[in-house]
């Protein structure tokens, strides 16, 4: 079961309810990528985001207003140098490639995140 969500992504937003219906979001593609923020309705933090470019993600949370936040460490093998992604003004963002983590393993965190409203266990963060 997951918490009531607002989810904010590059083609509009969606109350959420259901994980069908997260799942069912986060596979929504807008020229090979999205940009995804996740946060209870009707309140701001916890906010997770999710950054999508083909099967490449980088994940970013915030606890609260004033905290710096977190950043994923990235879990690929043979990661590229740089990877790139549309943020929602639609500016590319380039990170580098060594923060990228792979698309199921940055769902599945996106789901974590919806169930206990903190900071995914899935992956290692590096404290920005």
């Amino acid at each position: 079961m997951i918490h009531s969500l607002e989810v904010v992504h590059l083609a509009g937003h969606d109350a959420v309810t259901t994980i069908d219906g997260l799942s069912a979001i986060l596979r929504e593609r807008v020229i090979g990528g999205n940009h995804f923020e996740v946060a209870p309705d009707l309140t701001t933090y916890p906010l997770l985001t999710l950054m999508v470019s083909d099967d490449v993600a980088v994940l970013h949370y915030f606890a609260s207003e004033h905290d710096a936040g977190s950043q994923s460490r990235g879990n690929l093998h043979g990661a590229p140098p740089a990877v790139s992604f549309r943020d929602p003004e639609g500016v590319v963002v380039t990170l580098p490639g060594a923060v990228a983590i792979d698309i199921v393993t940055a769902q599945r965190c996106v789901q974590e995140f919806a169930e206990h409203l903190t900071r995914p266990a899935l992956v290692d963060w590096l404290e920005l």
